[in-house]
């Protein structure tokens, strides 16, 4: 981690969380083993005095709550890194996710920290944006079928993101499944039509319905629903991949955090 190959930090990471669990297993759970051994208070970011990586964690921690403050005062939210930890990070069966997420946003933190904030405007950062909006898409479907089995008891047949996000929209009352579906299809065209037409409108969040005023919830969401399809079926450079890069981002951190917030 400390010298940048975060693929082979990762995979040891994860390894030695499986060893813990064996250790766990075989010991009877001594020391707390695997949720208090010093790798997976590494997976799940924890800022724990245990955690041999927590001045790193400490930064990564710090990043990601300035996400979370933005997103506090555009959605008048109370949702806090604490929520954060315990409703995520700290969800055990969610493990994988966690430390899915953990590496890439450990990739955004370390190009942005490199970049100083400026993304590279080349062919191949723009399908590199894409892998990581998809990834983070990935992350944000996985947490908003927990929250619909949370409330449901089981997903539906062929269960999707896009059931998910219309599901959650109808029930916070942002915007009913019907009217979702009209205005996705209908006016945007949210799948026929190429990501560098239809998410600035979304990036926008001015856009209307029947002559109303759109919820912020739902333009968020529809990023996500859109890099989720979109960046599982194709290649093909984008260009408001790079010349939005942090705005998206941002707005995927978002979905993530709105999905968490009702988990």
């Amino acid at each position: 981690m400390l010298v940048g190959d975060r693929d082979l930090a990762f995979a040891y990471l994860m390894m030695g969380f499986q060893g813990d669990k064996i250790v766990g297993e075989q010991s009877g759970g001594v020391n707390n083993y695997p949720w208090g051994s010093p790798g997976y208070l590494t997976v799940i970011m924890s800022d724990d005095p245990h955690n041999q990586m927590r001045p790193l964690v400490l930064k990564l921690r710090y990043y990601l709550n300035q996400f979370i403050v933005s997103y506090q005062k555009e959605f008048n939210s109370k949702f806090s890194l604490d929520d954060f930890d315990n409703k995520f990070l700290k969800n055990k069966p969610l493990v994988d996710f966690v430390l899915f997420f953990h590496s890439n946003f450990f990739y955004i933190y370390d190009l942005y920290v490199s970049r100083k904030g400026k993304y590279l405007q080349d062919d191949f950062s723009k399908l590199r944006g894409l892998d990581v909006f998809l990834n983070l898409s990935l992350i944000i479907d996985e947490v908003l079928k927990e929250v619909y089995i949370k409330n449901n008891g089981k997903l539906e047949d062929q269960h999707s993101i896009y059931t998910s996000i219309r599901w959650l929209c109808d029930i916070r009352t942002w915007m009913n499944k019907n009217d979702s579906k009209i205005y996705w299809h209908q006016q945007l065209k949210i799948n026929d039509t190429d990501p560098d037409i239809v998410v600035p409108i979304l990036l926008r969040k001015s856009d209307t319905y029947n002559g109303n005023p759109i919820r912020n919830e739902v333009f968020t969401l529809s990023i996500a629903y859109k890099f989720r399809n979109y960046g599982a079926h194709n290649i093909r450079q984008q260009t408001i991949v790079v010349t939005n890069y942090e705005e998206i981002i941002k707005n995927l951190l978002y979905s993530l955090f709105l999905s968490i917030e009702n988990l």
